[in-house]
């Protein structure tokens, strides 16, 4: 889940959620050995968009708690060092293109220094 959604721990207790799918389809196209299924990519590719949306609606109440801590962050990390105010000047559009795992002020520095190198390119 978490390369899916981005979603590695939420919470002070660092919970982490995990799930699986199941159905007949699955069942019937899976092959001898169980490590992977005879649909066509495409097939499996849609499924996977699926299962994506299906975990962000699940998990919304705690992807919102991420992202609001997120938003804190990156203002934070823009105030303290205002070469960074150009490039976050909407917190909101930079925490979109985060994976919700980044959190801490030293990856939202990263991502910040990242913007900007490729600001100047």
């Amino acid at each position: 889940m978490d390369s899916a959604i981005g979603l590695k721990a939420v919470g002070e207790g660092k919970y982490a959620a995990s799930g699986y799918l199941e159905g007949q389809i699955l069942d019937d196209s899976v092959n001898d050995t169980r490590t992977g299924f005879s649909p066509d990519e495409s097939f499996l590719d849609s499924l996977k968009r699926e299962c994506v949306k299906e975990m962000q609606n699940f998990l919304k109440q705690e992807i919102d708690m991420a992202r609001k801590m997120q938003l804190q962050t990156i203002t934070s990390v823009r105030n303290e060092h205002q070469r960074f105010y150009n490039i976050a000047r909407d917190p909101e559009e930079i925490a979109r293109k985060l994976p919700i795992s980044t959190q801490d002020s030293e990856g939202i520095f990263v991502e910040l220094y990242r913007h900007s190198y490729r600001q100047c390119k």
